[in-house]
This record gives structure tokens, C-alpha cells and sequence, in this order.
């Protein structure tokens, strides 16, 4: 590649051509007649196909899980944390050792995240956006037990 070629300073100018017979090397992506209804067809196929029986059934599952949750939830709300038989003397056992797992999760996440950053890994993104997520997930579990068993 030759230095002296430089950029067109006007934006309007043409780009130059690449070199050779502009040839695409698979080019069963090119033929096929295919048109844009078809291409749209193969493309959305999946999201609109029904979805299997597993699906439905896992689906089941997740969602009485999380009205299982909620339900325990209000539980606790209305009648208070000695529903998990701490006493006077240990009043938030449970509660704070859970407060304290989560709190701890979401400073690992930091921590990952700020060993990465120190010693300047370039492949740190991707285990970054996970760690940083992970803080994030970690504190809102956290502010669940101040949050509902005060």
C-alpha cells in the first residue's frame, strides 16, 4: 500500500473503485432471485413460528415461582419477620446475613472489574458489562431486605 494515497478532502468526490473483478467469493448470498418478501419470510420465520410445549411449560413454571415470591413477600410484610422464628435476642439473624451475602456479591463485581481496569486487559470488556451487571443485580437484592423487613 502506497503512502502518498491520501482520503479526497471533498466528501463528494467518489470513492475509488477497489481493485480486481469485484467477484463476491460465496456468492450463493447474491444468486437465488430471491426478493424481499422472501428474504423477510426466511428471516421472521422463527420469531413467528409457534412456540414448542416446553416453552409453555417452562413458562408455567417461571410464573408460579414469581407469584410464589410475591406471595411470601406480602407474607412477611403483613405479619412482620418473626414469621421466620428469629427471637429477641437475634432479632435480624437471617435478614442481616443475607444483607451482608449481597452487599458482598455486588463488591466481587467491583472488585473484578477494577483488577481488570488496573492492569489494563484488553479483552476486559465483555467480563466488565458481567461484573458490572452482577454489582448492579447484587445491590438491588440487597435493598430487598432493608426494603421489606423493617
Amino acid at each position: 500500500m502506497e503512502t502518498s494515497k491520501k482520503l479526497p478532502a471533498d466528501p463528494s468526490e467518489p470513492a475509488p473503485l477497489p481493485e480486481g473483478d469485484g467477484a463476491v467469493e460465496d456468492d450463493r448470498l447474491v444468486k437465488g432471485n430471491l426478493s424481499f418478501h422472501d428474504i423477510t419470510e426466511m428471516v421472521s420465520r422463527h420469531a413467528e413460528k409457534e412456540a414448542p410445549m416446553a416453552w409453555y411449560v417452562a413458562f408455567a413454571a417461571a410464573l408460579s415461582g414469581t407469584l410464589l415470591l410475591l406471595g411470601l413477600f406480602a407474607y412477611v410484610v403483613w405479619n412482620g419477620i418473626g414469621v421466620w422464628g428469629n427471637n429477641q435476642p437475634v432479632g435480624w439473624g437471617w435478614p442481616i446475613v443475607n444483607f451482608v451475602f449481597w452487599v458482598g456479591i455486588g463488591h466481587a463485581g467491583t472488585l473484578i472489574s477494577a483488577i481488570l481496569y488496573l492492569f489494563r486487559q484488553h479483552w476486559r470488556t465483555a467480563i466488565n458489562r458481567a461484573a458490572e451487571a452482577m454489582t448492579l443485580f447484587a445491590v438491588m437484592c440487597a435493598l430487598i431486605w432493608p426494603t421489606f423487613h423493617v
